[in-house]
């Protein structure tokens, strides 16, 4: 998802991967990705996880994860 999202930007979008800065927002209920603008020099928004690690469960196989 996350790749994507940077392809988008930087190839359709022109903006310059050095502008892009990620954040590992933790664990959810189901997957997110959030985009933010922030202005130059201000600090990134705070991540919000909703799980902590020893709530985690492996997700079931799919079919194509052979």
């Amino acid at each position: 998802m996350g790749k994507r999202a940077v392809d988008y930007l930087t190839t359709t979008r022109g903006i310059s991967r050095s502008r892009l800065v990620f954040v590992n927002g933790g664990y959810r209920e189901t997957n997110a990705f959030e985009l933010w603008l922030v202005p130059q020099g201000a600090e990134p928004p705070r991540p919000t996880p909703s799980l902590s690690p020893d709530q985690l469960r492996p997700a079931p196989r799919r079919a194509h994860d052979d």
